[in-house]
């Protein structure tokens, strides 16, 4: 148990240093590095029909709906509102949507499940759902979970979750 105590202090000290980048402008003085800003999509109203209605409050499930209503992008994001695990009901194509998946997560972390292999591999996605729920590093891909700042954020969640962090990651020295 020390030796993960250490591991622990040596992860939370590498993950400080990843948040803090730094570099120097022009006038000598350091600053922190900005991001470039990601443009929003402008997003339409979604006008709600009644089974729409019905799958907001949990009345029908996604599952339930015909196989269209499940290609749907905003009868989607509903059910996913409810119940990130609906994610396991969506056409595929949907699947590897980030947004929708990102959608499921903040509902339930353990909704990555249910994710396209390919979401599975992108660090934003997979850092959300172990923020949300630790235990969701058992289903990132085998690469995310030796990342030393996603398997931090994870234990910080959820301590539980050691039993699925990579074991190539305690034998680094």
């Amino acid at each position: 148990l020390r030796g993960f105590s250490q591991a622990a202090a040596q992860l939370q000290h590498e993950l400080e240093e990843l948040k803090a980048p730094s570099t120097t402008n022009q006038t000598g003085s350091t600053g922190s590095q900005s991001q470039p800003v990601k443009p929003s999509r402008a997003k339409k109203p979604i006008v709600m029909d009644e089974e729409m209605k019905k799958l907001s409050i949990g009345k029908i499930e996604l599952e339930d709906m015909p196989v269209e209503r499940r290609r749907d992008r905003d009868v989607v994001m509903i059910a996913l509102q409810v119940d990130g695990h609906a994610l396991r009901h969506v056409h595929e194509d949907l699947k590897r949507d980030r947004e929708i998946v990102l959608a499921a997560i903040k509902e339930n972390g353990l909704a990555l499940k249910h994710a396209a292999t390919e979401v599975k591999q992108d660090m934003e996605v997979v850092l959300a759902a172990v923020r949300k729920t630790g235990a969701a590093l058992q289903h990132a891909s085998a690469e995310l979970r030796g990342n030393p700042e996603l398997v931090l954020e994870a234990l910080i969640a959820d301590p539980e979750s050691a039993k699925y962090v990579d074991k190539k990651l305690f034998d680094d020295e």
